[in-house]
């Protein structure tokens, strides 16, 4: 997989709306991912649309179902923990995801 940028919206928690694209990204209905980590449908729908937020043990859960490297999980939990209720919406940032299997090295300058 490669990287992939997202607008999100102000409306969706900002890990919502990642988990979302990742789970497409990964061809999955939702129903399968909710088995996956163990919580039922509606709640891993209400993450989706950004009516709930996720527990820390669901991310965790969300990036074990999707066998997501740890850099990912770290991100998503990032997004978690910073206060979005205060952000403006056009302060909303695009999120780039890299996604690929493999942690990338820095390069050398």
């Amino acid at each position: 997989m490669g990287s992939m940028e997202i607008q999100i919206p102000r409306e969706v928690s900002p890990e919502g709306a990642v988990m979302r694209q990742l789970r497409i990204t990964a061809d999955l209905p939702q129903a399968d991912v909710a088995r996956l980590m163990d919580v039922n449908a509606g709640a891993y729908a209400n993450y989706e649309l950004g009516h709930r937020r996720p527990r820390v043990e669901h991310i965790r859960a969300f990036c074990r179902a999707l066998k997501l490297p740890r850099s990912m999980e770290v991100r998503l939990l990032i997004l978690r923990e910073q206060d979005w209720k205060r952000v403006k919406p056009e302060k909303i940032p695009r999120v780039k995801l890299g996604v690929s299997t493999k942690e990338s090295k820095p390069s050398a300058a």
